[in-house]
C-alpha cells in the first residue's frame, strides 16, 4: 500500500476504494476488513469521507443479493450509522448461512 501523501497516491487509493466491490463467494467478514483497511489508508492520506458516505459506499458495494437488505435499512431513516449497518449486515449474513453447515464459520456471499 502507498504511504506518501502525493496526489498520485491519493488518486490511486480513492480509485481503489470507489471501485471496491464484494465478489460472489467472498467471505463477508474478509470483505469488511478490506473495506475498513481502505478507509484507514485514505485517512492516513488525509482523505476523509463522512460516516454516512462510508456507509452508503459500503451498501453500494454489495451484491444484488443484498438489494432488499439495503432498501430495508434505509426505509424511514434520514441517516445511517456505519457500525449498526455492519452489525446488521453480519447478522443478515449469519441468518442467510445458518442452514448451510458446509460454509464453515465465514460469511459467504
Amino acid at each position: 500500500m502507498f504511504v506518501g501523501k502525493s496526489l498520485v497516491n491519493k488518486h490511486f487509493m480513492k480509485q481503489e476504494f470507489l471501485n471496491l466491490r464484494i465478489e460472489e463467494g467472498e467471505i463477508l467478514t474478509e470483505y469488511l476488513n478490506t473495506f475498513n483497511r481502505c478507509i484507514v489508508g485514505l485517512e492516513k492520506l488525509e482523505v476523509v469521507y463522512s460516516m454516512e458516505d462510508e456507509t452508503l459506499m459500503l451498501l453500494a458495494s454489495l451484491l444484488l443479493f443484498y438489494e432488499h437488505f439495503r432498501k430495508t435499512l434505509m426505509i424511514g431513516k434520514s441517516t445511517l450509522n456505519f457500525e449498526k449497518v455492519v452489525q446488521d449486515l453480519v447478522h443478515h449474513g449469519l441468518a442467510q448461512n445458518s442452514g448451510d453447515s458446509s460454509q464453515g464459520t465465514g460469511l459467504l456471499t
